[in-house]
């Protein structure tokens, strides 16, 4: 929802079923459950704007699946239903919560359901609605429970199609609330997700977790970006897993700026994460052929194997397979032809230094 300081889900379990008392059996049914990085449970539901309850009666609805999931869901209910979908799919859940979330070793995958604990424990939770089209009336009302709802997110999520001949085209938008805000909110409460890391802080947490091979390679990746004349360096928020994130834009300046394209991000557990998400919001990547074209070009450099369904995603690479020297070196010669593309576009007539 944020470059600077992304989001990342894992699926529990579709079709939730909430009961409203100890004995009795679900009377409700949530669409879908998440939890994120930190643990915080995401409840969402999905609504079509033909609904003609898509106002105060899902808000309504929401709030009361809430109330019903604190009061009788607890962090091992969340376990195992998570446990459970990935057993229906054939998936190994350490193995799933680590290409999702980065959770690697025994010790983390038992830590991260003590967060979801302690979540649930604090009433923190994340509420999403999504629709093709929200209301302003269901907009003013999800902004109204997040300035009085401390410890509680509400998200509208609008999914507009666009259809053109034999083509449909989908284009996603959070409406709310502002990045501002939600800062603001958990300032006052003291319940930041995290400080700004730093450079010291990746690191030692790299090191800690992965060796002194990946803190050679990311170093070595960090510098190339540090000294390239248009490539912004920063370092994301987090409690828990620290990033350092890699734009671009016309402007010559080592800093993100919102409107820059980030392209490129290595987390301290180990990985390298290569966005396609962020980079399809915009022109020239928002045309699927160049990202598909960059697709192949990691793809050619061996042991790399990004699928097709992830052109639109956030693939994550391992370290260990780029930690070969010829490896980093074609890697980042297809960063580089990111980059350009990025900067010969946003030099067009029409476009600003700050995007």
């Amino acid at each position: 929802m944020n470059p600077i300081d992304p989001r990342r889900f894992v699926l529990v379990t579709s079709e939730a079923g909430l009961a409203n008392s100890t004995t009795s059996g679900n009377v409700f049914s949530l669409d879908l459950l998440f939890v994120d990085q930190d643990g915080i449970p995401t409840l969402v539901e999905v609504k079509r704007s033909t609904d003609t309850r898509l106002r105060r009666e899902v808000i309504a609805q929401l709030l009361e699946y809430a109330a019903t999931f604190v009061a009788f869901w607890n962090a091992p209910q969340v376990q195992s239903a998570y446990e459970s979908s990935c057993s229906k799919r054939s998936q190994d859940p350490r193995e799933h919560l680590y290409e999702r979330l980065g959770v690697v070793a025994a010790s983390d995958y038992e830590a991260f359901w003590q967060m979801v604990r302690t979540n649930l424990d604090q009433q923190r939770l994340r509420l999403v609605i999504v629709a093709d089209t929200i209301s302003l009336d269901t907009l003013r009302i999800v902004e109204y429970l997040n300035r009085q709802m401390p410890l509680t997110d509400v998200f509208a999520i609008a999914i507009p199609q666009y259809a053109g001949g034999t083509t449909r085209a989908i284009a996603p938008r959070v409406l709310n609330p502002s990045i501002l805000e939600v800062d603001k909110k958990e300032a006052a409460t003291g319940q930041r997700r995290g400080e700004q890391w730093t450079k010291e802080r990746f690191f030692a947490d790299l090191q800690q977790r992965a060796g002194a091979d990946p803190v050679r390679l990311f170093s070595e990746i960090e510098a190339w970006a540090t000294q390239h004349p248009q490539v912004g360096v920063s370092y994301g928020y987090g409690k828990s897993e620290g990033s350092i994130i890699f734009s671009s834009s016309a402007r010559a300046d080592s800093s993100y700026r919102p409107g820059d394209l980030v392209f490129l991000t290595l987390w301290s557990y180990g990985s390298v994460e290569v966005e396609f998400q962020y980079l399809a919001a915009r022109s020239p990547f928002s045309e699927n052929g160049l990202r598909e074209e960059l697709r192949q070009r990691l793809n050619q450099i061996p042991p790399i194997s990004i699928p097709l369904e992830k052109i639109d995603k956030r693939p994550n690479i391992r370290w260990n397979a780029l930690v070969e020297p010829s490896v980093k070196k074609a890697f980042l010669v297809v960063q580089e032809c990111v980059i350009d593309r990025i900067v010969s576009e946003a030099s067009q007539p029409g476009e600003t230094a700050d995007g």
